[in-house]
């Protein structure tokens, strides 16, 4: 599959099937459910909801306490934040665990869209995996390793739900250019695959050039094959799309010849 990211976002490059890990462990039940991707997707759904919550009330609120929160009574917003208006800014109550403020709130929303859109994908739901994906990339101010993640996991998700235009839209090379080598270097982990801006743009430009094979823009996929970045990431991947690529324009003999060679 097609997408790289860090911590439990870990994929790679697009592929026609779903690929689904479930473990379903002996004794589960609805009381004690296993550690599953279902479970997981239960847990993401229900902090999804929960951080759309503490977030409209935050949102709501102006600091001099004469804004109401939309839906709520007068005594429920007050029960929340009392008189001290500036407790928007500093810390919000988010039971059971401990006070967060709101930019910690925005920020931990991000994770849990970027984790429901990979936990969707996984699970073969891409419809709301390709919502989850949308809204993460549409949040104001970013990081780019977030923004990575999102145009892949929307990609994969059109394609899947075969709409690989759109996937190729998604995947212009030009969105790739406005990201910061900057932001990689300092966001992501020693053990995330994709740190660096080089392997960031290797990935996108070979998941480009899937769907453009896929979509039978051959022509068009060569010619990005030419100009593609050929980080070691991908390196073994290129050479089964150049064989592949190969058996479709029909040429056995040089088929024959790079598999003779011992590339693949």
């Amino acid at each position: 599959s097609s997408v790289i990211g860090s911590g439990m976002h870990r994929k790679y490059v697009i592929t026609p099937t779903p690929q689904k890990y479930v473990n379903d462990e002996p004794g589960a039940t609805a009381a004690i459910p296993s550690p599953n991707l279902e479970f997981a997707s239960l847990c993401l759904r229900n902090a999804l909801t929960l951080i759309n919550y503490y977030l409209q009330l935050a949102n709501a609120f102006e600091f001099d306490g004469e804004r109401q929160v939309p839906g709520t009574s007068k005594n429920e917003t007050f029960s929340v934040f009392g008189n001290n208006w500036n407790k928007v800014n500093e810390s919000i109550p988010c039971n059971p665990s401990k006070p967060l403020t709101k930019v910690a709130i925005e920020k931990l929303k991000l994770h849990i869209l970027t984790a429901s859109s990979y936990v969707a994908l996984t699970l073969g739901d891409y419809t709301l995996a390709l919502q989850h994906a949308k809204e993460l990339i549409k949040t104001e101010n970013l990081p780019d390793t977030h923004r990575l993640l999102g145009i892949l996991y929307a990609a994969e998700a059109s394609i899947m739900l075969e709409k690989v235009a759109d996937a190729i839209i998604l995947l212009d090379p030009k969105i790739m250019n406005e990201l910061k080598s900057t932001d990689f270097e300092m966001r992501s982990s020693p053990d995330w695959n994709i740190n660096s801006i080089e392997k960031a743009h290797a990935i996108v430009g070979y998941n480009l050039i899937v769907s453009l094979v896929i979509l039978g823009d051959y022509e068009l996929a060569r010619a990005r094959l030419l100009v593609l970045h050929r980080h070691p990431i991908i390196a073994q991947r290129i050479k089964m799309l150049e064989l592949y690529m190969e058996l479709l324009a029909g040429n056995i003999e040089n088929c024959k010849k790079m598999i003779a060679a011992d590339q693949y």
